[in-house]
């Protein structure tokens, strides 16, 4: 509450104080994000904060727990679908802005820039540190206009022809039928596909004509 006594400032209030404490917050994000691009500042951090180390036994139960973990309803995922939908629909860019700066990707991993080698000569760019965001999604790649591509990693999204039983649910049908409901087209690279390079590029140019 402002000094005194008066009423706090309304949500998403655009006043003189409030805009400097997001300067402050953003001055702040990007000087951590600097630091930790430093070596001998992560070996210090690590050493600071070294962490709990569980024994074998705690994570043989952690893992135990993890397979016998009650799954989300399906009507539970869809109301939490909605929920997020409607926000976002609604947001005023406020909690978008907050979203993307929690955001934190310090540049693309490894088979996302061996993709972006491709994709910088169609005019796509790297999306991952927030520029786009898709009712709360990140794409990977975006072309400035309806088109995003992402790439997907095997083990983490599920890819079908690498991991058909795996834990994983393939979600790359979900994905692209997201992005549609605002008229974003979506092209999918799974990690596999960029072993053959030339496949990558014919599926690409493909997707852009």
């Amino acid at each position: 509450m402002p000094r005194g006594g008066s009423r706090p400032c309304k949500q998403n209030c655009t006043c003189k104080r409030h805009l400097v404490n997001d300067r402050i917050r953003e001055i702040k994000h990007l000087s951590n994000i600097k630091a930790w691009q430093n070596p001998e500042k992560r070996r210090q951090f690590s050493i600071n904060n070294p962490g709990r180390n569980p024994s074998d036994e705690t994570r043989r139960r952690m893992r135990e727990a993890w397979k016998t973990r009650a799954p989300v309803s399906e009507e539970t995922r869809a109301k939490q679908r909605a929920a997020t939908t409607k926000r976002w629909a609604e947001d005023d860019g406020s909690w978008r802005r907050a979203m993307v700066r929690g955001y934190r990707k310090f540049g693309p991993n490894k088979p996302e820039k061996a993709l972006l080698t491709v994709l910088s000569s169609l005019n796509f760019q790297y999306n991952g540190d927030g520029p786009l965001v898709i009712f709360g999604k990140v794409p990977d790649f975006w072309d400035g206009q309806k088109r995003v591509v992402e790439a997907y990693g095997c083990y983490w999204h599920g890819c079908p022809d690498c991991f058909p039983k795996g834990e994983k649910q393939d979600d790359s049908r979900e994905r692209i039928d997201l992005f549609k409901q605002q008229d974003y087209d979506c092209l999918i690279i799974w990690e596999h596909e960029l072993r053959d390079m030339d496949k990558v590029i014919s599926k690409i140019s493909e997707f852009v004509t």
